[in-house]
């Protein structure tokens, strides 16, 4: 049975097929690393977000307590992930291009981390000067 199915399956369709499985299993561990790895190394980062999920006050307090530009860009990625949360939580119902388009989007989410950073620095530089 198996051998049939495998016999009318191109070689070059199995493989591409092996390929994308290996690099989102790879991608989910690297995922898994660098989610445990923030929470190992910031043991109050979860407490952090879960406190700016349930406390909007806080997450107002520390949007006013902010450069506005550092301030503008925290909001734009907590609602950002808020919206692509949802989505993602039910991943495997998107379709193909749903999925592609939530890929993008947390992306996008995630170069916009790194700019948040180099805001933070810069703050941080000019700040010693």
């Amino acid at each position: 049975m198996v051998e049939d199915m495998i016999e009318n399956v191109e070689t070059d369709t199995i493989k591409k097929v092996s390929d994308n499985f290996s690099k989102v299993i790879s991608s989910l561990g690297d995922y898994l690393i660098s989610i445990g790895n923030v929470e190992k190394e910031n043991p109050d980062f979860k407490v952090f977000i879960d406190k700016m999920k349930s406390e909007p006050s806080y997450f107002n307090f520390l949007i006013k307590e902010m450069p506005p530009e550092i301030g503008k860009d925290l909001l734009f990625i907590f609602i950002s992930m808020i919206n692509l949360q949802d989505k993602a939580k039910d991943m495997d119902k998107l379709n193909p291009d749903e999925k592609i388009k939530l890929g993008e989007e947390l992306k996008k989410v995630g170069e916009s981390f790194k700019k948040l950073y180099e805001a933070l620095d810069k703050i941080k530089t000019e700040a010693k000067k």
